[in-house]
């Protein structure tokens, strides 16, 4: 056994560590507990092993280390898919100051979906050292950032305004919207425009017209509202509503009236189909006097149409006509008819004399005429008084 007093390390010619300092001795290896320093008195004995292994502390480092990071930045052009950039870089202005020297706590990611500008959010206090050999580091850091453009290719949006036909009806009908026939992208949908304020996709009117009622719609008429296409054009075909005549006929009433001998004509008219509450007017002509009946001598024409409030809506209408009968039928009622033969009075001059013809009352319309082979005739010579003759088998009553 013997004893000796404890060395330095650099005394023993030994290799150096950059960045430690000897502090002194263990008699275990490894990181462990300083057993002895240099001057210490140690004893070697024969028990055990005498080895003796070096302890180290490292050396701080105080000048300032710049560690700056970059987010990784990203364009991309919108494709309806998120997308995303991730990561950063790092430089250190001290190449023994690395990535494990330091933690991170944020989330170096930016995405999104649409045109836009997306964050990573990186800051400098997401970034801590973690090695106590430095202790002046600073971090610089540059934000990351995904840049999403919108498509810039021409997207062409076709509309077709709808369309209808109505039938007049005499109340203010419509027809509305519109359909997207096609759109050249397939990312870009129907959502994606509308129309501009104050434009609505509505046709309307009352009366039927030779030109239809227009939406009057336009490509000015809508707004793309993407923010992820920036040239979009479209293509529009107008909306109407075409109004048409109503289809009516026209028909001369039927007269049927007892003979008078007077002529007899129309008396007004009817009209199918026509307009709830509409009222139709027509000139009639055609007469006839005598007894008989007389199909589509009525004949009407010049038909007018008005509405509740008097309005001719004669236009709105289609009209076709039908005639109308006229029956005149005989009297039925029991006519008292009066007949005298005439008289005279004459002087005897030795020759024929006689008076003819006779006649009537009766009511209007009726003729009294004889019957073949009568004669409304006295005559004689001789001084005295001649008679006709006359009974009411020798005329014929007529109407």
């Amino acid at each position: 056994n013997g004893k000796f007093s404890v060395a330095g390390y650099s005394a023993l010619d030994l290799p150096d560590r950059t960045d430690y300092e000897f502090i002194g001795w263990s008699t275990k290896s490894g990181e462990q507990k300083v057993e002895f320093e240099k001057g210490d008195d140690a004893r070697a004995d024969t028990n055990g092993s005498n080895d003796l292994y070096a302890q180290w502390k490292s050396t701080q480092i105080t000048d300032k280390i710049t560690v700056t990071i970059k987010g990784n930045t990203s364009t991309v052009t919108y494709d309806g898919a998120e997308q995303e950039v991730t990561g950063y870089t790092v430089e250190s202005s001290d190449k023994r100051y690395t990535v494990s020297d330091f933690t991170f706590s944020g989330t170096a990611v930016a995405k999104g979906t649409n045109a836009g500008t997306y964050p990573m959010n990186l800051t400098a206090n997401q970034f801590k050292n973690t090695n106590t050999n430095f202790t002046n580091v600073e971090f610089v850091v540059t934000d990351g950032k995904l840049t999403i453009n919108p498509v810039t290719d021409k997207v062409t949006v076709t509309i077709k305004g709808n369309t209808g036909s109505e039938t007049y009806n005499g109340e203010e009908q419509s027809v509305t919207g519109y359909t997207v026939e096609s759109i050249s992208n397939n990312l870009y949908t129907s959502s994606d425009f509308s129309l501009k304020a104050g434009v609505v996709a509505e046709a309307k009117g009352t009366d039927a017209n030779t030109t239809a009622y227009l939406m009057n719609l336009t490509s000015d008429s809508f707004a793309n509202k993407s923010q992820n296409f920036s040239n979009v054009k479209f293509d529009v075909t107008d909306g109407s509503l075409t109004i048409t005549k109503r289809n009516i006929v026209v028909t001369a009433n039927d007269v049927t009236v007892p003979y008078d001998g007077k002529a007899h004509g129309g008396n007004g008219c009817t009209a199918d189909n026509l307009v709830e509450g509409h009222n139709v007017t027509a000139t009639i002509t055609g007469s006839e006097t005598n007894v008989g009946v007389y199909p589509d001598t009525l004949v009407p024409s010049n038909a007018k149409i008005t509405d509740q409030s008097g309005t001719d809506v004669t236009n709105n209408y289609k009209v076709e006509y039908a005639r109308g009968t006229l029956t005149i039928t005989k009297r039925t009622e029991t006519a008292t008819v009066t007949i005298t033969g005439n008289h005279n009075s004459v002087k005897y001059n030795g020759r024929e004399q006689s008076v003819t013809g006779f006649t009537y009352t009766a009511p209007e319309g009726v003729t009294v005429t004889l019957n073949a082979g009568s004669k409304a005739e006295a005559k004689g010579t001789d001084k005295g008084t001649y008679y006709m003759g006359l009974t009411k088998g020798d005329f014929i009553v007529s109407s």
